[in-house]
């Protein structure tokens, strides 16, 4: 069946993850301690309990696959651990708006070289193209503009309260709605577990992404197709 759209993740799969969420994470949670008087508690602790460790992420860490309110669960794990009362809504609360307040600090890299001229030829070969993320829209729509290919994509899904996170298959039912797509016409691309299990509840195919040998063996046991980078990708006709 050719291959008429393509959803993809954002972090990791369009841009260098660690270079922008690990620096941005680093000023929110220390922004969110001072906020919280709980200066005293090691920042590292918490990026750890997110998946971060000597700067680099863990695929299977929150901070890679999770939303916001998971995060928030993590921070105020290590906040209780030290003994700290905070009621969970401020940290998750707090968690949204220091990220957002830093989300100038990191480095909007594509994972690919030139990313813009591999999405333009996907929209000359008349690609369907969409973005699932779990980020907010404010932020997703940074990195795309940053890396020049926001103009290529037609649906842009995120943490909107509306359309459930991924691994709920909603977003890819609602492209396939839109643009009248058998599910068999649907690619999804993605850097995590949580991709792949999008990918079988929406009953599409799946694609994975991963620079490390690491996460390339972590990502080969739940599916078969690993890829260097998206400009590997080889489409159906």
């Amino acid at each position: 069946m050719k291959t008429k759209a393509i959803i993809f993740d954002k972090d990791g799969t369009l841009i260098d993850f660690d270079a922008f969420w690990v620096t941005i994470s680093e000023y929110a949670v220390k922004e969110m301690f001072e906020i919280l008087n709980c200066k005293d508690v090691p920042v590292n602790e918490a990026l750890e309990a997110m998946g971060v460790k000597d700067g680099v992420t863990s695929i299977n860490g929150v901070l890679c696959y999770g939303t916001y309110k998971m995060m928030a669960e993590k921070i105020y794990g290590v906040l209780t651990k030290h003994g700290y009362t905070k009621s969970f809504e401020e940290v998750e609360e707090l968690t949204l708006k220091t990220h957002k307040n830093h989300s100038d600090k990191g480095v909007v890299k594509g994972t690919c070289p030139d990313i813009k001229g591999f999405f333009k030829g996907l929209k000359e070969r008349g690609i369907i193209l969409a973005v699932v993320t779990t980020d907010v829209l404010s932020v997703t729509k940074h990195c795309l503009s940053a890396l020049g290919i926001e103009e290529y994509f037609d649906e842009i899904y995120t943490d909107d309260g509306i359309v459930p996170a991924k691994p709920a298959p909603d977003a890819a039912f609602d492209l396939c709605r839109k643009y009248s797509l058998k599910p068999s016409e649907v690619v999804m691309v993605g850097d995590t577990v949580t991709d792949i299990n999008f990918a079988k509840n929406a009953d599409i195919d799946v694609i994975c992404v991963a620079k490390s040998e690491e996460n390339r063996q972590l990502l080969l046991k739940e599916t078969s197709t690993v890829l260097p980078d998206i400009s590997y990708i080889s489409l159906n006709e």
